[in-house]
Parts: structure tokens; sequence; C-alpha cells
């Protein structure tokens, strides 16, 4: 259901064109459109949160689920308690500006990119159901595996300027997976 209203979002006029991303080494332009936000689940191995998703795998003994609605409001809560002052900011800015930055999804609704954007549109959108309805995204035309997506998820969130900031943990962790988890080189 998810892919079917993502293909329908891509079958509307795009709101931006012409943006560079790299996929697979291969720099291309690509554009954004609104998705509507019912159709998008948080991306499981973002690596801002990471070490909430650990902790609670360990005390609970299970992984969080990203389709299920009980998991995603603990995810949405790790998210929003990660900085709690700088997220009520940006609540306060989105209200009044509607999104600024493009967020990057895949095909299935998977997000690669912004998943505190889509929190926080999420939880406009609970108070003003007719207002927050779209996430602003890119929405890659090619199925990617999870190695593929946490390599453009750190890329995207450490190889630029970060919006908000990993802590310490969050970047070894992220650094221990990608070498280990998914053999990339140390450099």
């Amino acid at each position: 259901l998810r892919r079917k209203k993502i293909q329908e979002a891509l079958a509307t006029p795009p709101i931006t064109s012409g943006v560079k991303l790299t996929i697979r080494n291969k720099s291309r332009d690509f554009n954004v459109y609104q998705i509507p936000l019912d159709c998008l689940i948080y991306n499981p191995y973002n690596g801002r949160f990471k070490s909430k998703f650990k902790t609670y795998e360990a005390l609970y003994g299970r992984k969080l689920d990203a389709e299920d609605a009980t998991d995603v409001q603990i995810i949405s809560e790790f998210l929003w308690k990660s900085n709690e002052a700088k997220n009520k900011l940006t609540l306060e800015d989105i209200y009044e500006k509607g999104q600024q930055t493009y967020g990057i999804v895949t095909r299935d609704g998977q997000i690669v990119d912004g998943n505190r954007r889509f929190m926080i549109l999420s939880k406009l959108h609970e108070k003003y159901p007719t207002k927050f309805e779209y996430f602003e995204a890119i929405i890659l035309d090619e199925d990617i595996d999870t190695r593929e997506l946490i390599r453009l998820e750190t890329e995207v969130q450490l190889g630029t300027d970060e919006k908000e900031g990993y802590n310490a943990i969050e970047k070894y962790l992220r650094v221990d997976e990608l070498i280990h988890d998914f053999n990339f080189a140390p450099e």
C-alpha cells in the first residue's frame, strides 16, 4: 500500500527539481515530491538514535518495528526526547513556515533522511490534520539494500553540515556498524 501511494505521489508535479544526490557512487538529479505522511515509516537504521534502539532491544529482548503503531510511538518519543528544546523550536518553525528542508525516502516509504522532520510533521498533523498532510522528499527511483541505505543516510547526515548533531556514542556506533556489519573500509 505504501509503494502504491508513493507511486501516486510520483505521478504528481514535483515541487522542486534538479536536486543532486549520490547513489552507488553516481551523482544524479532528483525531484522533490509531497508524500502523504501515512505512507512513510521511520528508518530503523538511523544513526541518530541507534543507541536508544540498542538499549531498548537489550532491555526488552526484541527489535522495534517501524510498522507497528506501538513501536512507532516509542520511536517518536526517542526522537522527541533526543533534544526536546530544539525539537520545540523546529516544531514552531515548521508550524510557521512549513517544511523548509526536503527529506529522502525509499520507494517503499522508508525515511532515509528526515526522521525528525517527519516526527514533527506527524505531531503537527495530529493537531492540524488539514494543514500538515505531507512530507516533502526525494523519492529514490530504485530499490536499495540495507548497506546502501546506511551509507546514504551516513553520508547525508555526517558528510554534510549537520542539522541536529550526532552525539559521540552515536557516531562511534555508526562507524563500528559500517566497518563490522557492512564491510566498509575504515578510510
